[in-house]
């Protein structure tokens, strides 16, 4: 009798929070991977590394990696896990894609509600406006607005591509 093959492993991004300035940031890049998917028109091989490509200011994919992509030494790491929307099983689906990732992450799981205090705490704001290209007088007026900064990052990659 034939077993049936495992499930495949979930698909996950594994992103730096150095360079990501909001929750909003994330979700921004993750609506735009996700229509590009639906549209077939994805600029990369998948839709792991289309979240890294529009979460960036640049075009170019190994810009994106070297800024949003984790490293061996990494100590923080934001975890997108896509799922199928037509997978009917979506809640068994997702207890197991938590549990894939923690087997593959050693660390402390930060809930919901206190990831956009916690990417305050470990992002680098001067690396934010520095690779987000902010002209002096936009870096003068986020220097400490978090919402001033996020505003330019957004409008940035909300209008990249047009």
């Amino acid at each position: 009798q034939q077993q049936d093959a495992p499930p495949p492993p979930p698909l996950l991004s594994l992103l730096s929070p150095q360079h990501i300035v909001s929750l909003y940031h994330i979700y921004l890049s993750a609506f735009k991977s996700i229509q590009a998917l639906n549209r077939q028109a994805l600029r990369t091989k998948n839709i792991e590394t289309e979240l890294l490509l529009n979460l960036c200011f640049s075009r170019n994919l190994g810009e994106a990696f070297r800024l949003f992509g984790i490293k061996e030494d990494s100590t923080t790491c934001f975890v997108i896990i896509f799922h199928d929307q037509n997978d009917n099983n979506d809640q068994n689906n997702s207890e197991k894609s938590i549990q894939y990732m923690k087997s593959l992450i050693e660390g402390q799981l930060v809930p919901v509600d206190q990831m956009e205090q916690r990417l305050r705490q470990v992002n680098d704001r001067e690396r934010i406006m520095k690779s987000f290209k902010l002209s002096s007088i936009e870096k003068e007026s986020s220097l400490n607005n978090d919402q001033l900064l996020e505003q330019h990052v957004l409008s940035r990659l909300a209008i990249r591509d047009l």
